[in-house]
C-alpha cells in the first residue's frame, strides 16, 4: 500500500467519536498528557482500518480496535469519500488539520458524498468550516456520521499531512488546491498588489493586539488594502491570496489557508501574537512551495482574560510598535518613514480600557521599561 494510495473498503463502517478528552498537564510537571477522541473507518468485519486515522495536535485518536459489525444499523448506498474527523468548532483547527485527504475527490469518479464525523457531537459544524468545504468540493453533498454507518463503498485516502496532524503540500494535494485557486480566480479581475489580514474586527476576547487598529491605519497608508478574513468566504480570501505580492498577516488561522494558495514569488510577513513562534506556519507553506516568511517577534507581553488565564486565544498581545515598524521597513515591506506608532500613554489607557476583563500588570510594566529604554 503506497503512501499516495485510495483504499477502498466495500461495506466498511464509519463511527462517530463518543469522547472527547482534552490534554491536560502532568501533575509532576514537565510535559502534557495528550488529549483522546474516537472515531474511524473499520473494515465490514469491525476490525479497525488504520489508514483512517485522524490526527489532531496534542492528541490521540483512540477508537475501539473491534467492533460489533452490527451495531452498524445505518447505511448509506453507493460511493463515498471518508474525510475522517472534522473541527466542526474551530476553523483553525479545521483548515489546518481536516482536509489533508480532500485531494482524492477531483480523482474520483461517481462519487455520491463526502463523510465525516465530528470532534464536538453536540454542535453544529460552523458556516466557516461548511464555507470552505462546499467551495473545495461543490458538487458532493457532506455526510455528517453521528451513529455507527455501514458504507457500500468507503474511500479512504491518504492523509497527507506533518506527524502533528497539518497538513502538508504534497504534489497532489498542491494540484487540488491549484485548481479550487483557478476557480476563484476564473473571470475576476486581478485583486490589489498589498494586503494586509487584520484581526482587529474580532471579539476583544479573540486573539487580538492592543490598538490593532492602528496597524489597519499604518497599513493602509503604507498603500495595502486592509481585509478582515472572518468578513470573507473562501473564494474571496483564496483570491486576495492568490493575487496579492506582498502580504502581512496577523498571526491566526488565515495563515493556514493562505497556505494552501502560496506562490514561491510572494513575499510574506508575520506579525506575531504569542510569544512563542510556533514553526508550523513556514512549514505549511513552505511546502505548498511558498516564500519563508519574514518578521521577528515584537510581543512585549500577554494580557490574559481573567475567566481564560493562560489562553493564548482568548488573550490580547501588546507589541512593541516601533520594533514592529522597524522591521517591516527592513524587510521592505513599508517605507521607514510613514510609520507612527501609538504613544505610550496612548497605549497604557488602552490597556487601562481592558482591565475590566483582561490581566494588564504585566503589561504596564513592560511598556513602562521599553519607554524608559
Amino acid at each position: 500500500m503506497s503512501l499516495t494510495s485510495i483504499e477502498i473498503l466495500l461495506d466498511g463502517i464509519v463511527t462517530p467519536s463518543t469522547f472527547h478528552e482534552a490534554p491536560r498537564a502532568k501533575p509532576e510537571g514537565g510535559g502534557v498528557i495528550p488529549g483522546r477522541f474516537g472515531g474511524g473507518a473499520y473494515w465490514a468485519n469491525g476490525a479497525l482500518f488504520g489508514r483512517g486515522e485522524s490526527v489532531f495536535n496534542s492528541h490521540k485518536n483512540d477508537p475501539a480496535k473491534q467492533i460489533d459489525p452490527v451495531s452498524a444499523q445505518d447505511h448509506l448506498k453507493g460511493r463515498y469519500l471518508y474525510l475522517g474527523l472534522l473541527q466542526n468548532a474551530h476553523f483553525g483547527h479545521f483548515i489546518s488539520e481536516n482536509i489533508a485527504r480532500l485531494w482524492a475527490a477531483d480523482l474520483l469518479s461517481g462519487l455520491d458524498g463526502v463523510v465525516f464525523y465530528a470532534l464536538h457531537p453536540d454542535q453544529p459544524v460552523q458556516n466557516s468550516v461548511l464555507n470552505v468545504l462546499r467551495f473545495l468540493i461543490p458538487d458532493l453533498p457532506l455526510i455528517r456520521i453521528d451513529r455507527p454507518t455501514r458504507v457500500e463503498r468507503l474511500f479512504v485516502p491518504a492523509a497527507f499531512r506533518f506527524p502533528a496532524g497539518f497538513v502538508a503540500g504534497h504534489p497532489l494535494m498542491r494540484d487540488f488546491m491549484a485548481a479550487g485557486v483557478a476557480r476563484a480566480r476564473k473571470d475576476r479581475p486581478q485583486g490589489p498588489e498589498k494586503v494586509f489580514v487584520s484581526r482587529a474586527g474580532l471579539a476583544r476576547e479573540g486573539a487580538r493586539f492592543v490598538l490593532e487598529a492602528e496597524i489597519d491605519r499604518n497599513m493602509r497608508a503604507q498603500g495595502y488594502t486592509v481585509i478582515h478574513p472572518e468578513m470573507l468566504g473562501a473564494a474571496e480570501q483564496l483570491r486576495h491570496y492568490a493575487d496579492a505580492h506582498q502580504l502581512v498577516f496577523s498571526e491566526g488561522s488565515a495563515l493556514h489557508l493562505y497556505a494552501l494558495a502560496a506562490r514561491p514569488d510572494q513575499q510574506v510577513f508575520i506579525i506575531w501574537r504569542r510569544k512563542t513562534v510556533f514553526p508550523v506556519f513556514e512549514r505549511q507553506i513552505t511546502s505548498f512551495a511558498g516564500p519563508v516568511p519574514k518578521g521577528d517577534n515584537h510581543v512585549l507581553e500577554m494580557l490574559f482574560h481573567r475567566r481564560f488565564p493562560g489562553a493564548n486565544a482568548r488573550a490580547q498581545s501588546l507589541l512593541n510598535f516601533a520594533a514592529l515598524g522597524s522591521d517591516l521597513a527592513a524587510c521592505g515591506f513599508i517605507q521607514p518613514s510613514g510609520w507612527q506608532a501609538p504613544t505610550p500613554e496612548a497605549l497604557h489607557q488602552e490597556l487601562e480600557n481592558l482591565s475590566d476583563a483582561f490581566d494588564v500588570g504585566p503589561a504596564h510594566q513592560a511598556l513602562s521599561v521599553v519607554s524608559e529604554g
